[in-house]
């Protein structure tokens, strides 16, 4: 008998996967619960669904996870939503909003859509205009101190019945909209500038779609977040969304020391904006005449498992001596020592961290110095370094915090 040829051995394994998937309880419900808001029952449902690395081969293609999908109904039929082509009456996640005047429901699978009840029956309204795939995030505008919180994400996943409550603010805003929970108006909004005036316009192209707000006006009228112009220059965008203006705020990077979007926090905005109340009567976002320097600080580059390392630049070979000696000083005890069976020729030295067996890498990259652990080839990442890789970067951090070690910085580029 000739031996069966590889592709007829897939061809096989995919003829025989949806017996062994049901064998293995994918696609089976495995619990269900009815949730009562208002008038609006609501349906969690929980199934198993295939989460192996098939036909990636280094997964395991018959590995399942619990996820849960929601039906809605009301007065006994299921509430459908109709958005352009598209038709769903099951969705990744129900939302109840708790702070609204009436019983209202945030239903959502790749794009968000808020639910009432006017005249008796169930009105749907879209977040988006148009159908798209991007995916669900929300962000509070006014959930930290009446500033904005972390973006939220949703999408498929396993859900408890209290990961269906919606709090923490007012206003919600979407891709496309804002919500004013409180009211339940929905306003809709363009989030980058119009290029009436053509490419030569300053900030022409500005777009902050995707990216979190960084404050919310005074009047909770408009918010501003960073984006980037046809010219890929950073730049911050000032969002009306109650009148759907928008207007460009200038970013000088090099003085405000924006190397990347990830500097960009609320933080940072507050130190170098504030907002003030235009003759027009509306809030306008402007630099402080008076800001001191933001101080360089470092970030944090996760690779999984024990395994971080800690980055600050740009700087050259005067900001590696300036960490160096300081680590001499700010960690008695500590020491240089060779490297563990060196990589690079010449070896480069570590340095150890007083009374332990620790080694970290204090080294340079490109435009930029490293710390992370040193570990021989074949050894694994210690808790022990990690440890001692935050600690580091934590100090050094304050240490900058200072100002006194400016002068090795380079400028962003």
């Amino acid at each position: 008998m000739t031996p069966a040829q590889p592709q007829r051995r897939w061809t096989r394994l995919l003829a025989a996967l949806p017996a062994l998937m049901a064998a293995c309880g994918v696609g089976s419900a495995t619990q269900r619960e009815t949730l009562q808001h208002g008038p609006f029952e609501i349906v969690a449902e929980g199934r198993r669904v295939s989460a192996g690395g098939f036909p990636n081969t280094s997964g395991n293609p018959f590995r399942t996870m619990e996820v849960t999908s929601f039906s809605v109904r009301h007065q006994g039929k299921p509430v459908v939503v109709q958005h352009g082509t598209r038709q769903s009456d099951r969705f990744w996640t129900v939302l109840r909003l708790p702070g609204a005047p009436q019983p209202a429901l945030l239903l959502a699978n790749t794009d968000v859509h808020l639910v009432t009840v006017e005249g008796g029956q169930p009105v749907v309204r879209h977040f988006d205009p148009e159908p798209s795939t991007d995916g669900v995030a929300l962000q509070w505008l006014d959930s930290e101190a009446g500033q904005p919180g972390p973006v939220l994400q949703f999408g498929i996943r396993r859900t408890a019945s209290s990961e269906t409550v919606l709090e923490g603010g007012r206003w919600l805003r979407g891709k496309r909209s804002v919500l004013d929970v409180h009211t339940l108006q929905l306003m809709r909004y363009d989030g980058w500038l119009d290029r009436a005036g053509g490419a030569a316009q300053p900030q022409a192209g500005l777009n902050v779609m995707g990216r979190p707000a960084l404050a919310f006006a005074p009047q909770r009228t408009a918010f501003a977040a960073l984006g980037s112009d046809d010219a890929n220059q950073p730049g911050l965008l000032v969002v009306d969304f109650v009148h759907n203006r928008r207007l460009a705020v200038p970013i000088d990077a090099a003085a405000m020391r924006l190397r990347e979007p990830a500097d960009a926090t609320p933080a940072w905005l507050a130190h170098h904006y504030a907002w003030v109340r235009h003759a027009s009567g509306h809030d306008r976002l402007q630099p402080r005449l008076d800001a001191t320097p933001w101080p360089w600080q470092g970030r944090w580059l996760p690779f999984g498992g024990e395994h971080v390392e800690y980055r600050i630049g740009p700087m050259g070979s005067a900001g590696l001596a300036a960490m160096q000696k300081w680590l001499d000083t700010a960690f008695a005890g500590g020491q240089w020592v060779p490297e563990p069976a060196p990589t690079s020729q010449p070896p480069r030295q570590v340095w150890q961290p007083p009374g332990t067996s620790v080694r970290l890498h204090v080294s340079m990259g490109r435009g930029h110095v490293a710390v992370y652990e040193a570990v021989a080839p074949g050894a694994s990442y210690s808790a022990e370094a990690r440890a001692w890789v935050e600690r580091v970067g934590q100090a050094w951090d304050a240490e900058l915090r200072s100002g006194r070690h400016d002068a090795v910085f380079e400028a962003p580029r």
